[in-house]
């Protein structure tokens, strides 16, 4: 059975003294682990919260073929190198994304400045997992990376 829940969690770990944006948005997916109530093979939809699906495309690919799949990810688009997963938006069976939640090196990916993109994908890589290369997620994204001007809208 498929369900979507329009449950928002703040927990409150946001850190302005941090350079690794991913870094923090992942600490907080980190801290809300114990409150969301997933079986392990279910997939969970990770979608950063200024971003909006345009339609419900992701859901319905998911929905047809999350027998087949581990993992749903877009690889390198816009900003993104090509060997890189688009964290804005990806799927992973529950038990892999706390796993990768809870692996994560948040203190070596501060210092060292390491993308968030660049840790899912090793993680998807060095599990095996089976992906689903997905080419276009249909979500939107107003991305503001620092400096002064026009954010633009980018879609994924």
């Amino acid at each position: 059975m498929v369900s979507i829940t329009d449950q928002v969690l703040y927990p409150q770990r946001n850190d302005l003294q941090k350079r690794n944006k991913g870094v923090n948005e992942f600490m907080s997916l980190r801290a809300s682990i114990p409150f969301l109530p997933f079986a392990d093979d279910d997939i969970v939809i990770k979608l950063t919260g200024r971003y909006f699906l345009i339609d419900q495309n992701f859901i319905d690919l998911i929905k047809n073929t999350f027998e087949n799949y581990d993992a749903y990810v877009l690889y390198g688009k816009h900003f993104v190198s090509t060997d890189h997963v688009f964290t804005g938006c990806f799927a992973l069976k529950w038990k892999y994304f706390k796993q990768l939640i809870n692996d994560l090196d948040f203190e070596s990916s501060e210092t060292n400045l390491i993308p968030i993109e660049k840790s899912v994908a090793d993680f998807v890589h060095e599990q095996r997992l089976r992906v689903c290369p997905v080419e276009n997620l249909h979500v939107a994204a107003r991305i503001f990376f620092s400096g002064e001007g026009v954010t633009p809208t980018y879609e994924f």
